[in-house]
């Protein structure tokens, strides 16, 4: 043990090799009490000992004292002193400035988009003379004829005011348990909403309907009607059954018959070859030849203690159940090697959390492009074939219906925009979060100046 020998054998005794003190019988004795007796007892009679009760208690103070030196125990609440208490404010701060702060640039990302630059993602994946176009001359184009109204803003306020509703009704009756059937409810009412309002959104951007108007009318929501986005099935032609080709019937039938849902995947199901006997795994203690009853007991009763076990050269060549178990200093030992401490907080992590929502996010507008553009280019051909208007400069529901360079480089190039636009406010947060962000040395210091201002007042 080399250097914690001494203090191992001031705390637990005398060690072989101390000499041994020889003392008379006197000074063994302890001082009486003053009645004459050397056993002392309570007010119930019973024998107390508190000299005794003394002694063990340094004793295992003293056994606790080494162990924590040596490493194999720790303090029950390591963070008790002040030095903790601060560092536990800190991080209350850190995640609380960083929560406010990073919802605040999710909501400036979002609502980039929102103003101007969705608008013109929908309506190059719509219109035809987009594809015609290059994007240097409609940049030039909107610079000649830029109209902050038309541009910007339709949607922009719905848009805005769609998530703002979302994020109230997130938190709406979280903590109530009773009333998780209502906040189910009104969820699922505000599902079908949104998504009648993002449909709204879209018309708007697409100049299809005014853009004037906040939010549509009531019969908007309600399928089939006039103003829904969702037109009525065509009339049935009868409610006759029409009878079909027997042969046809039969062919599928026994078409359908010839596969086995028992059939397996290499053409054959494989033979049963009876129950397999269950096979007994060889424990720690039948392993060894000196097996008795008592050990099974004793393993069966002991404490479980975790160990670091290695298989070494030395173990290896043991009779088989047998283990070495090596004790190991904490990881949270101060003895050990020192590395490097980073301060991990919800501001530092900021910067990195918000550009993975921004890729994120330009990702997924790429990746939903060709589904997006099929279900806008549907909803636009229909709004306007219902109110009697031309559909000639919107391009078909097909997915290639226009498709050439000059459309997947506009529709590139808006997104480059988007993307650019994003990091610019990334890199303001993430200097706001720079700026916030204080370290446990200068957090203690402002705080020990603020205590001595409390002081002086």
């Amino acid at each position: 043990m080399g250097m914690q020998g001494p203090l191992t054998a001031q705390a637990l005794g005398r060690s072989p090799y101390d000499d041994v003190v020889e003392r008379d019988g006197d000074q063994d004795e302890q001082p009486n009490d003053g009645s004459g007796q050397h056993q002392q007892y309570d007010h119930r009679g019973r024998p107390i000992n508190p000299e005794t009760k003394r002694i063990n208690r340094d004793i295992i103070r003293s056994h606790n004292e080494v162990m924590l030196v040596i490493g194999v125990a720790e303090q029950e609440n390591p963070t008790s002193n002040p030095e903790a208490e601060s560092d536990r404010r800190h991080a209350l701060y850190e995640y609380d400035v960083g929560m406010n702060l990073t919802f605040s640039a999710m909501r400036c990302v979002d609502a980039a988009g929102a103003f101007g630059l969705d608008g013109l993602r929908q309506r190059i994946l719509i219109y035809k003379r987009y594809s015609h176009i290059a994007f240097w001359d409609l940049f030039a184009q909107a610079r000649r004829d830029f109209s902050f109204t038309r541009d910007i803003m339709p949607g922009a306020a719905t848009s805005v005011l769609t998530n703002y509703t979302d994020r109230k009704l997130f938190w709406l009756w979280r903590d109530r348990p009773d009333r998780i059937f209502a906040r189910r409810f009104v969820h699922e009412v505000w599902a079908y909403a949104r998504t009648h309002i993002e449909l709204y959104v879209a018309l708007q951007r697409l100049g299809l309907v005014s853009s004037s108007s906040l939010l549509p009318s009531l019969s908007f929501f309600v399928p089939f009607s006039s103003d829904s986005p969702i037109p009525a099935p065509p009339p049935l032609n009868g409610l006759s059954i029409q009878p079909r080709d027997r042969a046809e019937n039969t062919h599928s039938r026994s078409a359908t018959n010839d596969v086995s849902p028992l059939r397996a995947i290499d053409g054959q199901v494989p033979n049963d070859t009876g129950p397999v006997e269950a096979v007994r795994r060889p424990s720690t203690f039948s392993a060894r030849d000196d097996y008795s009853d008592e050990d099974e007991n004793e393993g069966a009763n002991a404490t479980l203690i975790s160990f670091d076990v290695e298989a070494t050269e030395a173990s290896s060549d043991g009779p088989q159940g047998l283990w070495s178990a090596e004790l190991r200093p904490s990881v949270n030992d101060a003895r050990g090697l020192s590395s490097p401490s980073y301060v991990d907080t919800l501001l530092t992590q900021l910067p990195p959390l918000l550009a993975n929502y921004i890729f994120s996010e330009a990702a997924i507008r790429i990746l939903t492009a060709p589904y997006e553009s099929m279900s806008l280019r549907l909803l636009a051909r229909t709004f306007r074939l219902r109110l009697g208007l031309p559909s000639h400069d919107i391009f078909n529901v097909n997915l290639f219906s226009g498709l050439n360079s000059a459309l997947a480089i506009n529709f590139l190039s808006s997104q480059f925009i988007h993307l650019v636009l994003c990091s610019e406010l990334w890199a303001g947060f993430a200097t706001i979060s720079e700026l916030l962000h204080t370290t446990p040395e200068e957090w203690r210091e402002a705080e020990d100046q603020k205590s001595d201002e409390w002081r002086e007042e």
